[in-house]
């Protein structure tokens, strides 16, 4: 059996529910795609400090999972690698982020959940932050990959904070499905971006519905950011 991430679904440790986002389906004879990096390499000092306990993965990470095979992992700096960059590569405005916080839910090299608050130098800087991605996932709708595999994108926009999307992006080869997916939601307020994003197993592309459970945490996060000094 494997498990699959999905978002939403819950999980008992240690007697209490948590939002752990694990389901279980039948093996799958395709070979599982591998999870792109999460982690810096080496980690830049921020101009910015986002405070710990900020982001609603802090609150949820206090829960054991390790009886699940997997593990929190946190970091606050410089230096994190592209989300939802279709087109692949680093993004222009990645020079322009002061401060970052994540917190990742990982099953290593299968899967992730991830909570991640990006703080860029001002609010024209954050705005062109998401609008590369909007352009990225335009341009790059239908990306090929090595070995006949391609990964086809999808977003929609959202009423959520100054400005949000609902991602997804399925790893296929010709017209079918193959084990590797993308799925969150992209969320603005002044000059942080917010991003709730996972990558499983799935094999098919994910639809606005599936990230109901991120576009709630959304809504909370650009509360928090209207009454942030620092943001």
């Amino acid at each position: 059996m494997r498990a699959v991430l999905v978002a939403g679904a819950g999980v008992v440790v240690a007697g209490l529910a948590v939002a752990t986002y694990l389901v279980v389906r039948p093996a799958d004879p395709l070979p599982e795609a591998v999870a792109p990096p999460i982690m810096p390499v080496t980690v830049g000092a921020a101009e910015v400090s986002v405070p710990a306990g900020f982001l609603l993965a802090d609150e949820r990470s206090q829960f054991d999972v390790a009886d699940q095979g997997m593990r929190w992992d946190k970091v606050e700096g410089l230096g994190l690698p592209p989300l939802v960059s279709p087109c692949g590569g680093a993004l222009p405005s990645e020079t322009d982020v002061v401060g970052a916080r994540q917190v990742a839910l990982v099953r290593p090299e299968r899967l992730y959940k991830l909570e991640r608050v990006v703080v860029y130098r001002d609010q024209t800087a954050a705005v062109r932050a998401l609008a590369e991605r909007r352009d990225a996932l335009v341009r790059c709708a239908d990306h090929p990959e090595p070995d006949g595999v391609h990964t086809v994108w999808r977003f929609e926009a959202l009423d959520i904070g100054d400005e949000a999307m609902f991602v997804a992006g399925q790893r296929m080869r010709s017209t079918d499905g193959l084990p590797g997916h993308h799925r969150g939601v992209l969320m603005r307020q002044g000059r942080v971006l917010v991003m709730f994003v996972d990558f499983g197993q799935a094999r098919t592309l994910a639809e606005p519905a599936e990230g109901q459970r991120y576009q709630q945490d959304a809504a909370i996060m650009a509360n928090r950011l209207r009454a942030a000094s620092w943001a």
